[in-house]
């Protein structure tokens, strides 16, 4: 290992370290919602992986929403920005290891611009590149005044066939492992990253960050379930392409 990684990463413990100490001081860790595994997933989330298994299938771009000062929805200490990047990296993995190369739009906790339309404006720039087949962007919902919602849903592009195979897909591979309620594909022409994306997009909406839901996304081995059961949908629309 090269000496500065391994600096970066005594330096990451160190961080952790004290996080932690903090927040059991706090209260703030009481293992119904912030886990260990989750904050170190944070600090040390860098096994995301590089190579595709097997002949490439297609090539997607995966966008975990928000991250750096724009951290999206919350509850409490538990920030939308993680369980987005979270998502991703699990998403992807399953990806590449059933040859699907995988593009990220980020796979740290930064920001792409330094206001909102520049940094969704980065967001779509990385479809510009050379044969990506979909964009799918991941997210965490809220309501402003209830939190006894759940349900997932997914939004595509109006009047774009493969964007809305693309949506019905994930969203059938979703309902099928019965996590949430199902709350439709619908559509998105009011996102950016929807209707301003050179490429079919869709943006999933995995469940709200204040009632039932979050209990689900922020177990590992849930998370691990539900993330393949997205990439199963990909996979199924990339080879119904061919």
């Amino acid at each position: 290992m090269a000496k500065k990684k391994k600096k970066r990463l005594k330096l990451n413990r160190v961080i952790f370290a004290i996080i932690l100490v903090i927040a059991l001081i706090m209260g703030v860790y009481n293992g119904a919602r912030i886990t260990i595994q989750w904050l170190s997933s944070i600090f040390f989330g860098n096994d995301f992986i590089e190579e595709v298994t097997g002949p490439v299938i297609g090539t997607v771009v995966l966008d975990a929403g928000h991250g750096g000062s724009d951290v999206g929805c919350s509850n409490g200490d538990i920030y939308e920005k993680d369980i987005n990047l979270r998502y991703a990296k699990e998403i992807g993995n399953y990806l590449m290891q059933h040859g699907v190369n995988v593009i990220y739009t980020r796979k740290d906790d930064v920001r792409l611009g330094n206001e909102q339309n520049a940094d969704l404006r980065a967001r779509c720039d990385v479809s510009k590149q050379k044969n990506i087949d979909y964009f799918i962007s991941i997210h965490v919902n809220s309501h402003e005044t209830k939190t006894d919602v759940s349900g997932f849903e997914i939004y595509y592009l109006n009047n774009n066939e493969h964007s809305y195979t693309l949506a019905t897909n994930v969203s059938n591979a979703m309902e099928e492992i019965d996590y949430s309620k199902n709350r439709g594909v619908l559509e998105g022409k009011s996102l950016y990253v929807i209707r301003n994306n050179s490429v079919p997009p869709i943006l999933i909406e995995l469940g709200y960050i204040k009632g039932n839901d979050i209990d689900y996304l922020l177990s590992d081995s849930k998370t691990e379930k539900l993330s393949k059961s997205i990439a199963e949908g990909i996979i199924k629309t990339i080879k119904e392409k061919e």
